[in-house]
């Protein structure tokens, strides 16, 4: 299937960003401010590896996709280019520019996910060697 992608949809990772306000849905002036936030995005896009993006104010059907019924949370749907660099720096730069005054923001996606919890494995190992070394070392020297 990936085969018949069209050419903004290969090489791509997929990513999510959550626009969300607790508990009420997001007033007009939030629901601005978002679109300020996409239109930015689609404006600049290059400059975020962004080769293709579906917004919830796309058209009709996208706002019935993209919306949650309680009307708390939107949804950009973004396939960046992979060789725009790491899956870490990808997060960052997207965390970044999608900050929105008023609007609790998220970025996520399969493979920033999957980065996340390598990235912790990874962490846990490494203080995992730690430990073990200093109680082989303290071993070490308690049995001189």
């Amino acid at each position: 299937m990936k085969n018949q992608w069209s050419d903004s949809q290969k090489d791509t990772t997929e990513a999510v960003v959550i626009f969300h306000n607790e508990g009420n849905a997001l007033s007009q002036e939030q629901k601005d401010r978002v679109k300020e936030t996409v239109d930015k995005l689609r404006q600049n896009g290059s400059e975020y590896g962004i080769k293709s993006m579906t917004a919830s104010m796309d058209n009709e059907y996208t706002q019935k996709q993209l919306i949650s019924q309680d009307e708390t949370t939107q949804l950009l749907q973004l396939n960046i280019d992979k060789n725009h660099g790491t899956l870490s720096e990808i997060e960052k730069q997207l965390n970044e520019a999608t900050k929105t005054d008023g609007v609790t923001t998220y970025v996520t996606g399969a493979d920033i996910l999957t980065n996340a919890f390598s990235q912790k494995t990874q962490d846990g190992i490494k203080k995992n060697r730690g430990y073990c070394c200093y109680l082989y070392l303290f071993r070490v020297d308690t049995s001189l």
